[in-house]
């Protein structure tokens, strides 16, 4: 995940890149999972919520062929949250990040799910409900 993690310090352009690079090697290497995970940072890393939505079905549809549920719930939040920073589509971001919080079964990532709280606390503050946002971000620092 080091190539989602550049772009939450403002690094998108490199992160971007480097995303690019692994499609084209996860292209090469014929392994569905790289492959995935490829599209995955593509999805954190695009500027719109097409591109989002165009990444995210490709690495969900891949997670979904290869049985692994929890990669393609991870999808979902880390598109979610790009929903969020492009400023598009907060109805949609937020039913993903929902989803993720209900169905997502590894009970010791703790990272996940403080980004999963974090990314409601973001839409609760940026529709100016800071009641909420202050919940979500109290259960997201708890992790």
């Amino acid at each position: 995940m080091t190539l989602i993690r550049l772009s939450f310090f403002g690094r998108t352009d490199i992160a971007k890149v480097a995303s690019m690079d692994a499609l084209y090697r996860a292209r090469r290497s014929g392994i569905p999972v790289q492959l995935g995970l490829s599209y995955l940072a593509l999805a954190n890393n695009a500027q719109t919520s097409a591109s989002i939505d165009t990444c995210m079905t490709k690495a969900v549809a891949i997670f979904e062929k290869e049985g692994l549920s929890n990669l393609k719930m991870l999808a979902q939040l880390y598109a979610a949250r790009s929903l969020v920073t492009t400023g598009e589509n907060y109805v949609n971001a937020f039913r993903m990040t929902n989803q993720f919080l209900a169905n997502y079964k590894i009970k010791e990532d703790f990272q996940s799910y403080s980004v999963a709280w974090n990314t409601l606390g973001e839409i609760y503050r940026l529709i100016l409900n800071d009641v909420k946002a202050m919940e979500c971000y109290k259960k997201a620092i708890s992790y």
